[in-house]
């Protein structure tokens, strides 16, 4: 049976060509319980935080949603430092944590 039937699910590497969209994105694996310790009192955005580590610099926010299989935040980055990825195929996913304040910061050394 070294022949596909014409009807069989394609490969991954089989359902894009050179034509097809890509675009340099990434799935950003939130913990939920960190991700709501980004808000405060009347949801106001925390200050002083870096947010994501080992997330580029340049790094875009696309889009967001809940991920139920793996408990977590999905936040869909852009980067021009990630690698292409065709538009039919699912991003790579990257754990990340929240980290709240910077490091060595004081109200004169901001």
């Amino acid at each position: 049976m070294s022949e596909q039937e014409p009807n069989a699910p394609k490969a991954p590497t089989e359902m894009f060509d050179k034509d097809t969209p890509t675009r340099r994105v990434r799935f950003l694996v939130v913990n939920p319980s960190d991700f709501l310790m980004l808000f405060t009192k009347g949801l106001t955005l925390a200050k002083r935080m870096h947010v994501f580590e080992g997330v580029p610099a340049d790094a875009q926010l696309v889009s967001m949603t809940v991920d139920h299989v793996r408990g977590g935040i999905i936040l869909v980055a852009q980067s021009n430092e990630y690698e292409h990825v065709p538009l039919t195929v699912m991003p790579p996913i990257q754990l990340v944590s929240i980290r709240l304040g910077v490091e060595g910061a004081t109200k004169k050394n901001k």
